[in-house]
């Protein structure tokens, strides 16, 4: 009987967590949704419009951000900080972060124009939301 009872609760809470999360997976779907209708990908590698030189900044930029976070979030518990590891990274990953932001809105404004903030804002919002659920 108790093990009956641990199984409801557990599938209980289980309930209660997606209820908690729908405004999780609502965002996830908008993401989806605007990498399929804008065609964020083939805009992205094949449209001529696109400032190829902003898009490298932009990638370059994105990839030192997400460097810092890497160290921050998996190897800063293993490994002993010094003083300018704890003040420097995070400060690193977030400037590495708005400067790719920036720089890929500037690359893509010729293909989406105003649409591209929506694009950006949704996508983050996305990548967020799948990340709070890892």
């Amino acid at each position: 009987m108790a093990a009956r009872s641990t199984v409801k609760r557990s599938f209980i809470r289980g309930k209660r967590y997606l209820k908690d999360q729908w405004d999780t997976l609502l965002w996830i779907l908008a993401s989806f949704g605007v990498l399929y209708l804008f065609e964020v990908a083939s805009n992205i590698l094949f449209n001529p419009l696109v400032k190829r030189g902003w898009q490298a900044v932009s990638f370059i930029s994105l990839v030192i951000g997400a460097v810092c976070v890497y160290k921050i979030a998996k190897r800063s518990p293993r490994l002993k900080l010094t003083d300018w590891d704890s003040t420097w990274t995070p400060t690193i990953g977030f400037i590495g972060g708005v400067m790719g932001t920036i720089s890929f809105i500037v690359s893509m404004w010729p293909v989406w124009q105003y649409w591209t903030l929506f694009i950006v804002a949704v996508l983050f919002m996305g990548f967020i939301s799948i990340v709070s659920l890892i």
